[in-house]
This record gives C-alpha cells, sequence and structure tokens, in this order.
C-alpha cells in the first residue's frame, strides 16, 4: 500500500476487502495530517443557489449532469489547544487554509490544499526543532512577533490514468496511472512504516503505477532536500530518491507479498543521475557500476486478512556481510529492522466501526544512515520511522465508533520505547546523520547502545461529527520519559 493524501470526491467503503479505500490510512495520525473542519448546514442549500453548499462536505462545487466532472472549494479550519500539564507543556495550532478538488472524467484528477499555520509546539517537537533547526513534517519556519512557530503547509499533486482495459464482466485486466505532485506518501499497513513515512515534510514527487491481474508494480520519484545547507544562489542543495515497488496479491488467500528498493543519491552539482530513471532495473547492480556512492535500502512486507483480522509485518536491509551476520551479528554494519502488526476489526452487533491495533517496531543502529549526506532523509527528518534507529517499539491503538451513538468516535493510542542515543562524540547509532564509519565500535554495535531513553507517551480523544468533513474532540495527552534528555 503507497498513499499520498488523495481527495475522494464520494463516501467510500471502510471494510478489510475494500479496494477503494483505506481507513486505516485516512484515520491513521501519522498520516491524517489535519482535520478539515467545514460546519455548514444543508438545510440552507436551497436558499443559496446551485453551486454553493450543494453537499455537507463541500462548500462550492460544480458538478456536471452524469457527476463524471465535478469541480469543489473547501475552507479548512485546523485549531487544537492544550494546557501545561501531563509532561506537556501548552499546545496551540491555529491553522487556516484552502483546499481545491477536480476531476475530469474517469481521467484525471486535481488536488491542492494550502495552509497558514502558527503554533505553540509540544516538548518533543520543540526538543527535535532544536537539534536539527527544522519542523517535523513541514521543513522551513519563522518565529513571530509573538514567539509562535509560524509556517506555511501546502501540498499538490496531478493523477492521471494512462491506460486502462477491463474485461467482459468488469474486471480488470492492466493499468498505468502517473501522479506528479508536491506531498507526502507513506508504504505500508501500520501506525508507522519502516520504508517510507508521513514524518518528513512534502515533497517534489513522480509515481507511476502499473497494474496487471494480481501483480501491482510502482515507480516513485522524490526530489529531497539534502542537508539545509544552500549553493550560492541561496538555493538548498538537493539530492534524489528512486524507489521501485512489486506485489504479488493472491486474493483467495486474503494475501499480499511486496518487495521494493529504494535508493539515495546526490551529486556535487545537485543533479540527478539518470542510471535511476530506468523503471525496470536493478538499482543496487547500477549503483556498483557507478563506484558504489549512494544508500541501497532493501525491503519486504506483506499483510494477510481473514474475516475481521489482518496481520502484517516489513522488514527492511540496509546493509550486512554474510560473514559476519551469523559469526557477529551485533557488528555494525548488519544494518536492518523489522515490523510485526495485527489488526482485529470490532464486532458489528456493538460497532458502527471500530479496530484494536498492536503493533511492534525494531530497527539496529546506524540503519538508514550512510558516510556521506546520502542518509535516508528530507529536510533532516526521517523518511521511515521517526526514531530514526537503534530503538524497540510497541504501540496499542484502539478506535471505535458505537452502533448507537454513530455521530461520536473515541481513539486511543499508548507507546512504549526504548531508544539509545549518541553520547558526546561517541556514536553509538541512534543518530542517522552520523555516519556509520565513525562508529564507536565497529565490531559490536548491540541494539540499544549508548545512552537510554525510556518513553511513555499516551492520547485519548472523543470526537463528535457535526457532518462529513466537521469534528469537533476533545483530547487528553501524557507523556513521559526516563534516561536521556529526560
Amino acid at each position: 500500500m503507497s498513499t499520498t493524501r488523495m481527495a475522494m470526491l464520494n463516501e467510500g467503503d471502510t471494510t478489510f476487502n475494500s479496494k477503494t479505500y483505506s481507513y486505516f490510512v485516512w484515520n491513521n495520525p501519522e498520516h491524517f495530517g489535519y482535520r478539515r473542519t467545514r460546519t455548514m448546514n444543508n438545510k440552507v442549500i436551497l436558499k443559496t443557489g446551485k453551486h454553493f453548499l450543494p453537499h455537507p462536505n463541500r462548500f462550492w462545487s460544480y458538478s456536471d449532469p452524469d457527476e463524471l466532472d465535478e469541480f469543489a472549494i473547501n475552507p479548512v479550519l485546523d485549531l487544537a489547544y492544550g494546557p501545561n500539564e501531563n509532561g506537556l507543556n501548552e499546545y496551540l495550532l491555529n491553522g487556516r487554509g484552502l483546499e481545491v478538488i477536480a476531476q475530469m472524467g474517469n481521467q484525471v484528477v486535481l488536488y491542492s490544499t494550502v495552509l497558514d499555520y502558527q503554533a505553540i509546539n509540544p516538548a518533543p517537537i520543540k526538543e527535535f526543532m532544536a537539534r536539527r533547526s527544522t519542523l517535523p513534517g513541514v521543513g522551513m519556519y519563522s518565529t513571530n512577533f509573538a514567539g509562535y512557530t509560524d509556517y506555511f503547509f501546502a501540498t499538490g499533486y496531478l493523477d492521471a490514468k494512462l491506460l486502462e482495459k477491463t474485461k467482459a464482466n468488469g474486471d480488470l485486466r492492466y493499468r498505468i496511472n502517473a501522479t506528479l505532485g508536491y506531498d507526502q506518501q507513506h508504504i505500508g499497513s501500520g501506525f508507522r512504516s519502516l520504508l517510507l513515512s508521513n514524518f518528513a515534510g512534502p515533497s517534489a514527487f513522480l509515481q507511476v503505477q502499473y497494474q496487471i491481474g494480481p501483480f501491482k508494480y510502482q515507480n516513485l520519484f522524490k526530489e529531497l532536500v539534502r542537508d539545509m545547507s544552500m549553493d550560492s544562489s541561496r538555493t538548498v542543495n538537493k539530492k534524489y530518491m528512486a524507489m521501485h515497488r512489486g506485489t504479488l496479491e493472491f486474493e483467495k488467500l486474503g494475501l499480499e507479498l511486496g518487495f521494493s528498493e529504494s535508493i539515495i543519491q546526490s551529486r556535487p552539482d545537485n543533479g540527478l543521475d539518470l542510471s535511476y530513471l530506468n523503471p525496470v532495473i536493478f538499482y543496487r547492480s547500477v549503483e556498483r557500476d557507478l563506484g558504489s556512492p549512494d544508500n541501497i535500502l532493501i525491503a519486504l512486507d506483506a499483510n494477510w486478512k481473514h474475516k475481521n483480522m489482518m496481520l502484517y509485518g516489513q522488514f527492511v536491509l540496509d546493509e550486512f556481510h554474510t560473514n559476519k551476520i551469523i559469526s557477529q551479528p551485533t557488528h555494525s554494519y548488519n544494518k536492518h529492522g523489522y515490523q510485526l502488526g495485527a489488526y482485529v476489526q470490532l464486532p458489528k452487533t456493538w460497532a458502527n466501526y471500530g479496530f484494536v491495533q498492536l503493533e511492534y517496531n525494531q530497527v539496529r543502529p546506524f540503519t538508514y544512515s550512510h558516510y556521506s549526506a546520502n542518509h535516508y532523509t528530507h529536510r533532516l527528518q526521517s523518511l521511515a520511522h521517526p526514531l530514526e534507529s537503534n530503538f524497540k517499539e510497541w504501540i496499542w491503538r484502539g478506535y471505535l465508533v458505537p452502533k448507537v451513538f454513530p455521530r461520536w468516535s473515541i481513539n486511543a493510542l499508548l507507546t512504549y520505547t526504548r531508544k539509545g542515543y549518541n553520547e558526546g562524540t561517541n556514536n553509538y547509532g541512534g543518530d542517522i546523520l552520523e555516519g556509520y564509519r565513525s562508529a564507536a565500535n565497529l565490531e559490536d554495535a548491540p541494539l540499544l547502545q549508548g545512552v537510554r531513553q525510556t518513553r511513555w507517551n499516551t492520547q485519548l480523544s472523543i470526537d463528535y461529527t457535526l457532518q462529513p468533513g466537521a469534528t469537533v474532540g476533545l483530547q487528553y495527552r501524557s507523556f513521559s520519559s526516563s534516561g536521556y534528555l529526560a
């Protein structure tokens, strides 16, 4: 599953078997960047004209009679406030913006959104900003006259169906889609992703997806910011990602298997090496022929669906030496991580919709790092897990829309984390910006080495849906840590 923040003009299904709507992505806080708040009353539609407020979640829209051509404009509000308590400082979010959606037949979709934010950030975000001078999920920011963090958040893309053929019964034979835009992506079925997540801010990308029956293949090319340094024209220096991913679905078994390969490359002139534009080639072979200057990541993933349950997992391999994987499993060159998780959907007898989720993530020291600026980052933010490397994480999560109160929802999240940080000039593999060749001990790098930190993070929210796209709620947050920077 690879997604951008797609806009759905029609209501989608929310079951495990849906092929057009992924509830887990849209409801996941890591993927769902903001709440779209529009509090309009349907009763005023007849008084305000044909295009103004024609639908509960569209402020202004046009739709032709056959509903193949549509255009919608929506104001967006993202407002939140939290007091100073439970280990977290005062929290404020004030975002206002606009969303534009257009669909031309079944061939082209356009989407754009922009928001202007002022914020007081939680302590963990402030600590990250102090270390990296960049705002997670965004990048550039400023501090206004009142001392608030001030920034823009904008995304946009054009998605086009290039080719499609169906069988006489309507089943798909093959399809090619292309998306050009500026946005984030997430790969996987979990709350986190060890391949590509929405933690880092948006970036320019080209994504091409192919499907032939049960086989899906995807190319993704992204322009990334190298390390926040600038060239002589005061433009941030660039690096690039090239990724391809193939999946094979065994529909009768409910099983999907995936293989991914990605590469991060940069050159002194900020150029993209054309060798990586080949859509169907093994990148490691190309990289070796270029002199092995770049950072290769290989990954396997799988998910299995059965009735009201889904099991999923990922395995990422950054580097390993065959002569050390068994004899020296804690060698610093053995860089890998994995994810295991499960969803269980709650019974329909008492839950309009709901699930319980358990997830475990583990990544060894120095994974995603490199000896150059080709670390697995964008704007000094991890492209994969927010904790980067050298950690263990347990996640418990639940979501419930009660049968008797379908407008209410309850979302609970509990995370427990153990991570090893670097100490002074000693590189223990907890910071992916530090090259692995400077490891404190190349021969022995056990998991969680360095200065350890233990974190507990709790969130509980109760929300009320005024109408589609308009939600208000209360959230309880608690954060505690011991060890490093506690």
